[in-house]
């Protein structure tokens, strides 16, 4: 009732509104009052839109991240930019879903939007997930081609893969890569290189 009666101000509150419950989570508050947009004939913007879907991939919700999307291109008409395609990809990678992740990157690039080292690192996170080493590393080898660089990120998400299988030798020859490329490791990466020798019975 509120947003009904205030005029010009209702777009922006409603917009603020999607943004402050969309980043607690509350999809289910975050869809109502998505509906009053729509009965209203009001527009969200394209930070609403990112914000959404954000709180999607934090909640690893793939198929929820596709009809948002849907929903803001489509009734919306709203352009989705980098974040918003980032956000539903790594909401895709997060609910097991690398295959559909790719067929967005293309869709990216179709839509005329490159693709980043987050895009890329999502997916193969996604795929180390799954235990795909070989996958990870094929979209490894299409970042350099496209040069975008491996960050420390991508590179824990590599050797995440590697504790599947407990192949230290792999693990060991990314994390000299990652050395020479002069990528620091962090925390995760040293997590993750305990975790392959725990894997291998190797220290």
């Amino acid at each position: 009732r509120y947003f009904e009666s205030v005029g010009p101000l209702a777009i922006k509150g409603l917009n603020l509104a999607l943004t402050a419950w969309g980043k607690v989570g509350d999809m289910d508050t975050v869809q109502r009052l998505l509906d009053t947009m729509m009965r209203l004939q009001m527009q969200p913007d394209a930070h609403t839109m990112s914000t959404v879907l954000c709180s999607c991939a934090k909640l690893g919700d793939g198929s929820r991240a596709h009809r948002y999307f849907q929903t803001f291109t489509e009734t919306f008409s709203i352009e989705p930019d980098l974040l918003a395609f980032n956000s539903l990809i790594d909401a895709l990678g997060k609910s097991k879903d690398p295959a559909t992740c790719e067929m967005w990157i293309q869709k990216m690039i179709e839509s005329g939007i490159s693709p980043n080292v987050a895009t890329y690192t999502s997916v193969i996170h996604s795929y180390s997930n799954l235990g795909n080493i070989a996958a990870s590393d094929r979209l490894l080898d299409e970042m350099s081609s496209a040069g975008i660089e491996a960050n420390v990120y991508t590179y824990s998400a590599l050797l995440h893969g590697c504790t599947k299988s407990g192949d230290i030798h792999r693990a060991e020859r990314l994390f000299s890569h990652m050395k020479a490329s002069g990528v620091e490791p962090n925390i995760v990466t040293y997590a993750t290189l305990i975790n392959v020798g725990g894997k291998a019975k190797k220290p």
